[in-house]
């Protein structure tokens, strides 16, 4: 049993009602419902909420929804808190969060981190962005030699957990209570596309800013 769990917290502070602001012609929620719909991978795909108006958009997409218990809806929640409540109510094998934050990753892409999930029998998988550039981890370098600079593409790439997709291996996280457990693995670099994340206001802007000119051809001075 596959399922998708898709969270959704009302009181996100950083922007606010940020699952429910529009991205193109829908709710953010609504692009991570079709995606794991279109992905055609999962058994049951299951809203994770705490607030009335999240039923109501699941219910519009054909999805369910779980409504959580208002103490796992408070920011200093964690997410492994959350899965670990939603795992005691719903049975399943594989248990996958699928972030609203991503708005722009697709049900192909879903698939085939699924996919890399069970080919490697891992336990738990995360995905990563991969970015060539000079890092710092407070002032000391991470991926380069202080005072000797070199070429950005000579980088080791840094990878950056995007969020996108989180997978758990249902049995062994409910035992480790920990959505990194067992046989971990990354999976990536994902696309650029679904490495946009949704954090702040201005993200949010910066993303329908794209879907209004994701066509646009690139022309060059001359």
């Amino acid at each position: 049993m596959k399922i998708a769990m898709i969270p959704c917290r009302y009181g996100s502070t950083r922007a606010k009602l940020k699952n429910l602001a529009m991205i193109g012609d829908k709710p953010m929620m609504a692009w991570a419902i079709n995606a794991a719909k279109e992905s055609k991978i999962f058994d049951r795909i299951i809203v994770n909420g705490d607030n009335p108006i999240f039923n109501k958009v699941a219910d519009e997409y054909g999805v369910e929804y779980y409504n959580r218990p208002s103490e796992l809806g408070e920011s200093e929640a964690l997410i492994d808190d959350v899965l670990l409540n939603f795992s005691m109510n719903y049975e399943s094998d594989i248990l996958s969060i699928v972030n609203t934050i991503n708005p722009l990753q697709t049900g192909q892409e879903l698939k085939e981190i699924i996919s890399f999930f069970e080919e490697n029998n891992l336990d738990s998988c995360n995905t990563y962005e991969e970015k060539y550039i000079h890092g710092f981890f407070g002032d000391d370098p991470i991926n380069f030699e202080f005072g000797k600079m070199c070429r950005t593409q000579d980088l080791i790439p840094i990878k950056l957990l995007s969020y996108s997709m989180q997978v758990v291996r249902t049995k062994t996280f409910q035992k480790y209570k920990n959505i990194f457990c067992g046989n971990f693995k990354l999976y990536g670099p994902i696309s650029k596309t679904a490495s946009m994340i949704v954090k702040t206001p201005e993200d949010i802007k910066n993303i329908n800013c794209y879907l209004n000119n994701k066509n646009t051809k690139i022309e060059y001075y001359n």
